[in-house]
């Protein structure tokens, strides 16, 4: 059952003075009962498992990451996919692959040294 911000709002409203002390065993129940709820909507405790279908993250640091679709998006809003970027990495390698290197004596013979 997903937890909504009205399910999340309602139970912060009924915590009152009226009912507070011999309301508050089941309040609190009730509390720790909507945070497990909100926890395991996108955590497996028993998987040790994080899902979620978006999101939106200013950093992260990984030391290995497995993706079906990756999209990186630059600090000017343009979206890459990895597939993207990896064309354009192998249309940089044949750039650079066609370069012809020239010698000092070519260079110097345009030149007229």
């Amino acid at each position: 059952m997903a937890v909504t911000s009205t399910d999340l709002t309602e139970n912060c409203t009924k915590f009152s003075i009226n009912n507070f002390v011999s309301d508050l065993p089941r309040l609190l129940n009730k509390a720790f009962s909507t945070l497990i709820d909100c926890i395991t909507q996108f955590y497996n405790p028993d998987k040790d498992k994080i899902t979620c279908s978006n999101a939106d993250i200013e950093y992260l640091t990984v030391t290995s990451l497995v993706a079906n679709n990756l999209s990186l998006r630059d600090d000017a809003g343009a979206v890459y996919t990895l597939q993207g970027l990896a064309d354009m990495v192998n249309e940089l390698k044949e750039k650079v692959n066609n370069i012809t290197a020239i010698s000092q004596s070519e260079i110097d013979a345009v030149t007229g040294r």
